[in-house]
Order: structure tokens, then C-alpha cells, then sequence
């Protein structure tokens, strides 16, 4: 019975992530934003799609290539990049474009590995992404070097993500792009580009039991 119970579990992932435009389905972010009055419009550079814009009747908000995206379960649109340590999450409402509720500023290269305080205005928790570290120490040098970031109530924690780093690196080639996290369960599944989706155990495959 015990090994059934296991074969049909199911995960309290965190919301859907998109990243534009290579994880990005325009039908499906358009079904959900469209309760709240918005649209979008993607404009291309000759036929490669450049410039995303979530649009209100009265504001908008211009995404570029790289741009990660996240409804969150208050109905808040988080906004982040994290190819650049110098890393900033913007949390627009979806009910005024108009209105950037907050701005989390971060450098990572200037955090340590585990737990950190962090301002009570970044509440879309639990929030997890990839950031690469370039400090970050292995003992092999084609190691890569990302770590998750990984946000909850007031806490923020770095750890190493070593399900990946191991594999070994082609920087610019092969990344991880979206994530979703469980952590009742220390579960992890994302996409990245040219790579399979996965599905890993949390704690491991990184240094810190989350919480």
C-alpha cells in the first residue's frame, strides 16, 4: 500500500515560472492575466521575439530577452533577471501595472552560502531561482557555478546547486531558466535551456535543509 501511496504523491509546488521567450507560452500567460484587464504584445527584432510588454489601458511593463516571470498566489506579477549577480526583483500589482509594490536589490556575489534576513516587503514566498556565484568553490574547475536562491517569509538562502554544477558547465549554452519549489517536501523541478526538465530531491543535491 506504502509503495502506491508513493506512485500517485502529488507536490505543493510554488507558482509556474516563465522565461521569455524560450519558456514562454503566450496563450497560457494571456489566459491568466486577462481577469485583470491586461494584454501583451510581443515585439520581434526581424523574426526573433525581443521585447514582451504586459499592458494595462493606462500602464504597461517592457520585458527583455532573459526575463524571468511569476504570478504569485496574492495575484502580484514578480519580474526578475538573474543572469547579472547584481540582482533585482520588481513586484508589480496586476490590478495597476502602474503601482511597483516593491524592489528587492541584491548582490549575491557579496552574500555568503545559507541563511540571511531580508526586508518583509518581498512577500511572493515561497520564491526560489538560479543565480550564478562566481566565488563559489569546487574542488574540480568545470564545475559550474550556480546557486538557488531561495526565499521564504523572511529568510533567504543561498546553496550551492549541485545536481547541476556537477555535471559540469557550458556557460552561455546550457542553463537552468524556471523553477518551482516544495518545501514540505524539499522537491525542486525546473526547465533550462537545452537541457530535459527535471524533478530533484532539494537537500540532496544543495548544502542546507530549506525552511
Amino acid at each position: 500500500m506504502g509503495l502506491f501511496k508513493n506512485l500517485f504523491k502529488t507536490f505543493d509546488y510554488s507558482p509556474k515560472q516563465y522565461y521569455f521567450p524560450y519558456f514562454f507560452n503566450p496563450e497560457e500567460f494571456i489566459n491568466l492575466i486577462k481577469k485583470f484587464g491586461l494584454t501583451i504584445e510581443v515585439i520581434y527584432n526581424e523574426k526573433f521575439p525581443d521585447v514582451l510588454k504586459i499592458k494595462s489601458t493606462t500602464a504597461e511593463v517592457s520585458l527583455t530577452v532573459g526575463t524571468q516571470i511569476m504570478i504569485d498566489s496574492t495575484q502580484n506579477l514578480i519580474i526578475w533577471k538573474s543572469d547579472d549577480p547584481l540582482l533585482a526583483i520588481f513586484t508589480y500589482s496586476l490590478y495597476d501595472l502602474s503601482n511597483c509594490i516593491s524592489t528587492l536589490n541584491l548582490n549575491i556575489n557579496e552574500l555568503m552560502l545559507g541563511d540571511h534576513n531580508i526586508s518583509a516587503s518581498f512577500n511572493s514566498t515561497p520564491f526560489v531561482t538560479y543565480v550564478r556565484k562566481e566565488d563559489l568553490k569546487y574542488n574540480l574547475n568545470y564545475y559550474e557555478r550556480y546557486v538557488l536562491l531561495i526565499i521564504n517569509d523572511e529568510k533567504l538562502t543561498l546553496t550551492p546547486f549541485n545536481w547541476f554544477n556537477e555535471k559540469g558547465g557550458d556557460y552561455g549554452y546550457v542553463w537552468p531558466a524556471t523553477a518551482q519549489i516544495d518545501l514540505t517536501n524539499q522537491k525542486l523541478k525546473g526547465s533550462g535551456m537545452r537541457m530535459a526538465d527535471f524533478e530533484v530531491d532539494l537537500y540532496s543535491h544543495s548544502m542546507y535543509l530549506i525552511s
